[in-house]
């Protein structure tokens, strides 16, 4: 829906499923949104300040300001595939939840009610996360078995090391699982990544493990790579030492600040995944460009 005149002017509804039945009013222009396209990217895109000049422009009348529905169909704006519209409109839209779930609370706070209470809190690391470390020597490695991992595999969680089944029985009573957080701690320290296989994974000391206690995995890890925490790690990490590290008892004792919710936990953690997934989206995208240009060449 469109608003197209007074001071309203420009401003955009979406509707949803769960909004009911609805009725409009003559003022209101109503747009329906080609298959071919994702009707939350388009609506996302009326938020933009690209769009917002348009309509300040176009809108400029001897009277009442207004836009009619053909000059809002000669608003233009670049569109890419449509499962990409599909990701960046839900993404988007994620944002605008986070946003108004804060303003809530903002709101909550200011009315200083006897009933409210903080929904963010400080907590120790240690307090919501088990930590662990892997085994301290280099182990034996085999052709196949038990996939290891060592602080250089830490961006894809992959390796083309294994070690036997036998060896990983022997040395590895806490290992890794679907859900858990590996994160840096020698050499490269405080670099995170969630753990999302079932399969059984061994790690070296350099990979601090660890293991969620009511805290959202998702949360956790973009928790980690905060400016906050981040210091907190500085502070603790041993930088004289060759290579820098962190001892593993040292990493519970640094401040965490979450919400009380899990699921704001949850939703937070979701925005930031998605925002990685599409950055990846992108960075490939990128990368095939760049090597068929190199081809051309």
């Amino acid at each position: 829906m469109f608003a197209r005149t007074g001071a309203s002017v420009g401003k955009t509804f979406i509707y949803r499923e769960s909004d009911g039945l609805v009725y409009f009013a003559g003022f209101l222009i109503r747009a329906r949104i080609k298959p071919e396209y994702s009707a939350e990217f388009v609506f996302q895109n009326t938020l933009s300040l690209q769009y917002e000049k348009y309509i300040k422009t176009t809108s400029q009348r001897s009277g009442q300001p207004g836009v009619n529905a053909q000059e809002y169909g000669e608003y233009s704006f670049l569109v890419p595939g449509y499962l990409e519209q599909k990701k960046i409109g839900n993404f988007l839209h994620q944002i605008d939840n986070l946003i108004t779930l804060h303003q809530r609370q903002h709101i909550y706070k200011n009315t200083k009610s006897p009933n409210y209470t903080i929904s963010w809190e400080q907590r120790k690391l240690s307090e919501v996360v088990g930590v662990y470390d892997g085994v301290h020597q280099t182990p034996h490695y085999t052709d196949s078995g038990v996939m290891f991992l060592s602080v250089e595999n830490i961006a894809t969680l992959t390796s083309q090391k294994f070690i036997s089944e036998e060896a990983f029985e022997r040395d590895y009573k806490v290992y890794p699982q679907n859900g858990d957080v590996l994160m840096t701690r020698i050499g490269d320290v405080g670099t995170p990544n969630v753990v999302e296989t079932t399969e059984k994974l061994a790690f070296y000391v350099s990979l601090a493990l660890l293991k969620p206690m009511g805290i959202d995995s998702y949360f956790l890890c973009n928790a980690i790579q905060s400016p906050r925490f981040k210091k907190g790690l500085k502070d603790r990490t041993l930088v004289t030492a060759i290579p820098q590290k962190i001892n593993k008892d040292e990493i519970g004792k640094v401040d965490l600040l979450m919400p009380k919710s899990t699921t704001e936990q949850a939703q937070i953690g979701a925005y930031f995944r998605q925002l990685d997934n599409l950055i990846t989206l992108h960075q490939r995208e990128q990368q095939i460009t760049d090597d068929q240009a190199v081809i051309s060449a």
